[in-house]
C-alpha cells in the first residue's frame, strides 16, 4: 500500500501521470478519472467476493463490468455514473447491476441489486 502513498505524494508536486477529468472527457464536462473507476472496480470486486446472490444464494463472478455513462438526464444531481454489472455463479447466472455518482465531491455506491 505504500506505492499509493507515493504516487499521491509525487502526483501533488510534479503533476499526476494517469488521466485527468478533462482528458477523458475533452468536452469540459465532469468525467470520473481513472482512480474512480479503480477505486469502483475494487470496491465491487470485494463486495462480490463476500456476498452471494439473492435470488439462488450462489456466489458471485470474479469478473465485473464497468462502463462510464454520460447521459444522465438531470445533470444537476450527478453529470455521470459508473454502471457496474456481474453475474452469480448459480446456473442460471442472474445479473446483479448497480451505479456509482458522485455526490459532493465523493463516490456514491449503491448495493447490487438483481436486474
Amino acid at each position: 500500500m505504500e506505492w499509493m502513498f507515493i504516487e499521491a505524494y509525487c502526483a501533488m508536486f510534479y503533476g499526476s501521470s494517469r488521466s485527468t477529468k478533462t482528458e477523458l472527457n475533452p468536452g469540459g464536462e465532469s468525467a470520473p478519472t481513472e482512480i474512480d473507476l479503480w477505486l469502483t472496480r475494487q470496491t465491487y470486486e470485494f463486495a462480490t467476493a463476500h456476498d452471494t446472490c439473492t435470488k439462488c444464494g450462489a456466489g458471485f463472478r470474479r469478473k465485473v463490468s464497468l462502463a462510464a455513462v454520460f447521459d444522465v438526464r438531470d445533470e444537476s444531481v450527478a453529470p455521470w455514473r459508473i454502471g457496474v454489472d456481474t453475474r452469480c455463479r448459480g446456473w442460471r447466472r442472474h445479473r446483479h447491476s448497480a451505479s456509482v455518482t458522485e455526490s459532493r465531491g465523493g463516490l456514491r455506491f449503491e448495493p447490487l441489486r438483481p436486474g
